[in-house]
């Protein structure tokens, strides 16, 4: 059967900012000579048990310059790592920040190449690839702080077919491939075997090695 996926289907986006990454931030920012921060806030995101995404932000990065493009790059990042652009400016009494088209346009720009980049299988998807946040933070002296978070996400629906799990029998071959290091990666060649299926109608991989091959 058919179901119908979309990133806020069931709940909207939630984002946990932990104080300590924002802090940090808001420091960097008052120690700039323009009182204003271009930087990132990294962290992790997970499906909720409803079937939302979410988003927790724990580190702050102050990230590279991009030549004469805007904004900032990550300085070291690992996988399932999501950064977020920020920014930080600090005046003398907090005021909202108001929404800019110009953090639009590359929020817009930015969902594009994740829609029409082509993904590496066999990784699982990762949703918040499709999610184009960005935060913004006013701090004043007195240390109020008013942060705003902006996400933007696809309209798009994704149709999917649910796929029963295969039933495989734990052979050499088997427990080699679903490793985390396959055979062929440390030989550096492609190995060849033989599929089949037992009375039980459980699949059955085996090396040309096996004795059950022959």
């Amino acid at each position: 059967q058919t179901i119908r996926l979309h990133l806020t289907k069931n709940s909207w986006v939630c984002v946990q900012l932990l104080p300590s990454a924002v802090q940090l931030a808001v420091r960097h920012a008052r120690q700039a000579p323009s009182r204003q921060l271009e930087c990132l806030l990294v962290g992790s995101s997970w499906v909720t048990n409803v079937g939302g995404v979410a988003v927790e932000v724990d580190r702050f990065d102050p990230g590279r310059l991009l030549g004469n493009r805007r904004g900032v790059a990550p300085t070291a990042l690992i996988p399932g790592d999501v950064a977020i652009p920020c920014q930080v400016i600090a005046r003398s009494e907090v005021r909202p920040l108001p929404h800019n088209l110009i953090t639009l346009q590359d929020s817009l720009v930015t969902l594009h190449s994740a829609l029409v980049r082509p993904h590496p299988l066999p990784r699982p998807l990762d949703p918040a690839s499709f999610l184009a946040l960005r935060v913004h933070c006013v701090c004043s002296e007195d240390g109020t702080v008013h942060v705003q978070c902006v996400c933007v996400t696809p309209g798009l629906w994704c149709e999917a077919t649910p796929l029963p799990p295969l039933r495989v029998v734990q052979t050499a071959l088997a427990r080699n491939l679903a490793g985390p290091l396959p055979l062929s990666a440390l030989q550096g060649r492609v190995q060849e075997g033989f599929l089949t299926m037992e009375d039980t109608r459980k699949l059955v991989l085996l090396l040309n090695s096996d004795p059950k091959a022959s």
